[in-house]
């Protein structure tokens, strides 16, 4: 038998649901929650979200969060949840035969931004 467990959603970005407890499995993980946020929303094109518990981002089950942080079944979780962000492209880069240890900017009102991998 599956188990399930309450938990209260609040997110400050535009896809606001609608304030209510819901009935969660326990077994669900992020992408799970994910659909049920485009699915209650009706979102037109689907959205990936992640979801903050007292200030950990959920990487497991519910299930098995609550298991490593001591929160019983009968305990409402309150869950954030924000717009996932896809990691950084890499557009370009300019091979060098030096290693490039720093770079001076001298432009008034610009930004320089350096990634070195």
């Amino acid at each position: 038998m599956s188990t399930s467990h309450p938990v209260l959603f609040s997110t400050t970005t535009q896809h606001v649901l609608p304030p209510s407890k819901y009935l969660i499995p326990a077994g669900w993980a992020r992408f799970q929650l994910s659909q049920l946020i485009n699915k209650s929303l009706a979102l037109p094109q689907p959205t990936p979200f992640d979801f903050l518990i007292r200030g950990q981002i959920l990487r497991c089950t519910i299930a098995e969060w609550c298991a490593a942080n001591g929160v019983k079944e009968e305990e409402t979780l309150e869950i954030e949840y924000f717009e996932s962000l896809l990691p950084p492209k890499r557009v370009a880069s300019i091979e060098g035969e030096e290693w490039i240890g720093s770079v001076s900017c001298q432009s008034k009102g610009s930004v320089l931004l350096l990634f070195l991998f």
